[in-house]
């Protein structure tokens, strides 16, 4: 079966309608975003398809606002947004990830409470802590790159 995402479009904004995987049934959702040209609606879907449920948790993070934990959690900046979608689209799995109060996002995957990674994405810096897969690991300054290869190891990838 071919779904074909359907654009709706209005003078002010557009909405984007795209198919959904959800459990064996495809259903449509509405995504607002300033769709021009058929070459950013195929990019929107992709990135829904290959990110599944973490685009639209990522996307939930953008509109949390200064306070959103109720004490006085950091707004989450646009480009740890960004910078986690980069991280989650080179990798071949999806990893758990949380926004903190510190205005960052933490991705993670928990073997068991001894096998473990969290990598915390800052807007300036990648942290990683990790027990029991490559020994412990605890960094405030690392690269995308070495954050993909802690998260392969950690799925055994």
């Amino acid at each position: 079966m071919l779904s074909v995402p359907i654009i709706s479009c209005t003078n002010s904004n557009s909405s984007l309608y795209l198919p959904v995987q959800e459990n064996s049934r495809c259903v449509a959702t509405a995504v607002k975003s300033p769709i021009q040209d058929l070459t950013k609606t195929i990019n929107v879907y992709w990135l829904i398809c290959a990110l599944g449920d973490n685009y639209f948790r990522l996307i939930s993070f953008s509109n949390l606002q200064k306070g959103w934990d109720g004490y006085a959690a950091d707004k989450i900046p646009t480009i740890v947004i960004d910078r986690v979608f980069s991280l989650l689209l080179n990798t071949s799995f999806h990893p758990k990830i949380f926004p903190t109060s510190r205005g960052s996002v933490q991705v993670e995957y928990y073997q068991n409470d001894n096998k473990f990674v969290e990598i915390e994405i800052f807007k300036n810096r990648i942290s990683v802590y990790s027990e029991g897969l490559l020994g412990t690991i605890d960094k405030d300054n690392i690269t995308e790159k070495e954050a993909c290869k802690l998260l392969e190891v950690a799925y055994g990838k």
